[in-house]
């Protein structure tokens, strides 16, 4: 389909739940940088949802911003995880 890149993933998608997917599209030819190639921000649906998934995100991963209320009204949270990729966490209350 593309020359050089039999094989590879070129397209993706992440089903997070019924209401949250992410679609990713490989770039061609640009070098990337672990760690800073890409950063998610889901907006999750409870206080236990962004809990869970932070305390899974930091047993391998290296936190960033301590999971915390913040003044924007929300909980809120930063991981990079054990791949090197960065989660911008955030629940709205």
């Amino acid at each position: 389909m593309f020359k050089g890149h039999e094989g590879k993933y070129i397209h993706a998608e992440l089903h997070i739940n019924e209401n949250c997917i992410l679609y990713m599209a490989d770039v061609f030819g640009q070098k990337t940088i672990q760690g800073s190639h890409i950063l998610l921000g889901p907006d999750l649906d409870s206080e236990e949802e962004i809990t869970r998934i932070y305390n899974e995100l930091s047993k391998d991963g290296e936190v960033q911003m301590e999971l915390q209320d913040t003044f924007w009204g929300a909980k809120h949270a930063i991981v990079k995880d054990r791949n090197g990729v960065s989660w911008e966490l955030n629940f709205a209350k």
